[in-house]
């Protein structure tokens, strides 16, 4: 529903019982953002009421923190393919193939939307700098 689908209901609702304002409950769609009336409370000694607002990037401006991104990166890598032999340029091959088929929301086990893509390179530098992360050189034989 629309914005003005939730005000005019509340107007009807004026007044009445807490029962009433069940009614609310859904999701409306105001022009810079949706609101979500998850739960509504039945009486004044039930559980309070919960309501979600949701901002589209363009509205909300965060600023985007690649940081947060490249150590699910990692933790992604850890989970589903380091097993000590598989050279670093193939793993960073593997999770560029997953998000460029899954998006970039595999990284996380709840996508929220506030991830952000990041450079192959930048995920090769933040290997280097993990020091808990033990590579082997391995050299082919000729």
């Amino acid at each position: 529903m629309n914005h003005h689908a939730l005000c005019q209901l509340l107007l009807s609702l004026d007044g009445r019982s807490y029962k009433a304002y069940k009614k609310n409950q859904g999701s409306y769609q105001f022009p810079e953002f949706d609101l979500y009336i998850d739960y509504v409370q039945g009486d004044p000694f039930a559980a309070p009421s919960r309501v979600r607002v949701i901002f589209p990037q363009s509205v909300a401006r965060f600023l985007a923190q690649i940081y947060q991104t490249r150590s699910r990166a990692i933790a992604y890598l850890r989970h589903h393919y380091l097993n000590g032999i598989t050279p670093l340029s193939a793993l960073l091959n593997y999770i560029e193939s997953d998000i460029d088929t899954a998006g970039i929301d595999i990284l996380t086990p709840y996508p929220q939307g506030d991830l952000v893509r990041f450079r192959t390179l930048e995920l090769a530098a933040v290997f280097n700098r993990l020091r808990s992360l033990t590579m082997n050189n391995l050299t082919s034989s000729r």
